[in-house]
């Protein structure tokens, strides 16, 4: 895992299903956890939250947010 957030990036913004966006994120955050310590923290801190925005992004046309 190279941690390449743009990579990831581009990945999700080219998966317009949403059950295909949300197996490529949790596949993703477990890589995450497998890669442990080869992960440098500020790639995993930046994935972590690229993954999470996404699941927010794509949840926001069927949810409403918590305030």
């Amino acid at each position: 895992m190279r941690g390449d957030v743009p990579t990831v990036a581009r990945h999700l913004a080219v998966i317009h299903d949403p059950g295909l966006a949300e197996s490529y994120r949790a596949l993703a955050r477990q890589t995450i956890v497998l890669a442990g310590d080869k992960l440098a923290n500020p790639a995993r801190a930046a994935l972590l939250q690229l993954l999470d925005g996404a699941a927010q992004s794509a949840d926001a046309g069927t949810a409403t947010l918590k305030t």
